[in-house]
């Protein structure tokens, strides 16, 4: 599912990776704090010293998280990238603190209780400090969004959405909450890209689609074509998506909705 984001791998400008490297160190820093990245690099020497290979594969993990990056600029998905190096830093500063205490304690007994004591002070300090930073527990935004375009819509009728900001809080409201399972969803930019998803809802929703299956048929293969790079005339795959479209929409004996971005591709 990568294939449509090699885009943003491949065509960020230098400057605007310099930028975002920045920003990704500072978000690192602010997530572990000065003193956690001091004990995590502490850590990680410790463990390269002991196993050359952690050591080599703690600093090409990192690394290569730090390029990646800085060179995938999409705003909204940079922060779930960077979880490995939180997760060695984590590592690292077991690691560190493990170390510590065996380094005092072998010259002052008390010490062996001290720095654990030190650290677990420290990471309850951080719950007050961070906790108004990381808590959404009142962030209802996602959910009323889902919620409020299910309002008016009648049992049976099917949706079509383009704005992830509302398919992605459906699919959790109706998949874990159970809110209007009656309701088909389809995300129409995974429609037109990924033939796994066409093929999931049209098992899932069989009745639904089965009036679309000469369309589905000759829709298909062009997008699995596609998605091995292997299309030459993209005009058959646009003119297939168009025409299941239009299928969808006219032999439908149900109602049918459309977000704003929806209904702009509609309308061409």
């Amino acid at each position: 599912t990568g294939k449509q984001y090699q885009v943003n791998l491949t065509t960020t400008p230098l400057a605007r990776r310099g930028a975002l490297l920045g920003a990704s160190i500072q978000l690192w820093a602010r997530e572990l704090t000065p003193i956690g990245l001091a004990l995590g690099a502490w850590g990680w020497v410790v463990l390269a010293r002991r196993y050359r290979r952690w050591g080599w594969g703690i600093a090409g993990s990192v690394l290569l998280t730090l390029a990646y990056t800085a060179s995938y600029d999409i705003a909204n998905d940079r922060e779930a990238y960077h979880l490995p190096l939180f997760l060695l830093t984590a590592l690292g500063i077991a690691m560190g603190v493990h170390d510590c205490v065996w380094r005092f304690g072998r010259r002052y007994q008390i010490a062996q209780a001290i720095v654990p004591a030190c650290v677990l002070v420290l990471a309850l300090a951080l719950v007050p400090i961070r906790w108004n930073t990381v808590d959404r527990s009142s962030d209802t935004i996602p959910g009323d969004y889902a919620r409020n375009a299910m309002v008016g819509v009648p049992s049976g009728a099917m949706v079509l959405a383009a704005d992830w900001q509302l398919v992605s809080p459906l699919w959790y409201a109706q998949g874990v909450e159970g809110l209007r399972p009656d309701v088909a969803v389809v995300d129409l930019a995974l429609w037109q890209n990924r033939p796994w998803y066409v093929e999931q809802f049209a098992r899932a929703h069989a009745d639904l689609t089965r009036p679309w299956q000469p369309a589905l048929d000759a829709f298909l293969p062009e997008l699995r074509a596609f998605e091995r790079g292997e299309l030459r005339d993209m005009s058959r795959i646009g003119a297939g998506y168009r025409a299941l479209l239009g299928v969808m929409v006219r032999t439908a004996d149900h109602p049918v909705y459309a977000d704003t971005v929806a209904f702009a591709q509609l309308q061409q």
